[in-house]
């Protein structure tokens, strides 16, 4: 063990051996590289569940702040054992900004995550289009957030561009593919359809992109 203001374990450790208050350390005094790799899990308990998040990008999202890069950003590696919708009716309006779902994840999601996880949590700011056929880009504060279909595919089919980059560890699709429950299935993204007033971007349960209405 090393003494560099906090004790941590040395390198190459596995990811979950490390608290969060370690993992917080490392990922704001910019040794991620020297401890940890894309794709890392780590156990993480939602509730009365427990999940497993992954590493999904090394520095990439904004600091809400504007005080740089969050050095790490985590993602579950399969679905929330509860499904959700969108919105309670068919529609995108108001885009990811005013959706059911991430007032879900503000609230309730939020709630039920481990203290010494909240206490290094992020606000990091995120871009997304603004729904109903709009091609402006808002910005947002978010800490638990979906991605976007550019996130994960590093291309748009059905969304808007400029809603962020590809994460790195969404290159290939069998990274893309989460189960629910031990079988593949289709995941949310914050996107909403470009040409739909109805419809938000997701994951298809073979990794490709897809959409579902809202």
């Amino acid at each position: 063990w090393v003494k560099i203001g906090v004790s941590l374990p040395p390198a190459g450790t596995p990811l979950n051996n490390f608290t969060w208050a370690q993992i917080d350390y490392i990922s704001e005094n910019d040794l991620v590289s020297d401890y940890f790799n894309i794709g890392d899990t780590k156990n993480v308990t939602i509730g009365s569940a427990t999940y497993v998040v992954e590493i999904v990008g090394f520095s990439h999202d904004d600091k809400a702040d504007g005080s740089g890069k969050a050095g790490l950003t985590f993602g579950l590696k399969d679905c929330l054992n509860t499904a959700y919708q969108m919105n309670s009716s068919i529609t995108n309006v108001g885009g990811w900004g005013s959706c059911a779902l991430r007032a879900m994840l503000r609230g309730d999601i939020w709630n039920k995550l481990p203290s010494d996880l909240l206490g290094v949590i992020k606000e990091v700011t995120k871009k997304v289009s603004a729904g109903n056929l709009s091609s402006t880009i808002s910005s947002y504060t978010d800490t638990l957030f979906l991605f976007a279909e550019k996130e994960i595919f590093g291309s748009t089919q059905y969304s808007v561009n400029g809603e962020g980059t590809q994460y790195a560890r969404f290159t290939t699709s069998n990274t893309r593919i989460k189960k629910l429950n031990g079988s593949a299935t289709d995941w949310w993204l914050r996107s909403p359809y470009s040409d739909n007033t109805g419809y938000f971007c997701a994951v298809a349960s073979d990794g490709t992109t897809s959409g579902h209405n809202a």
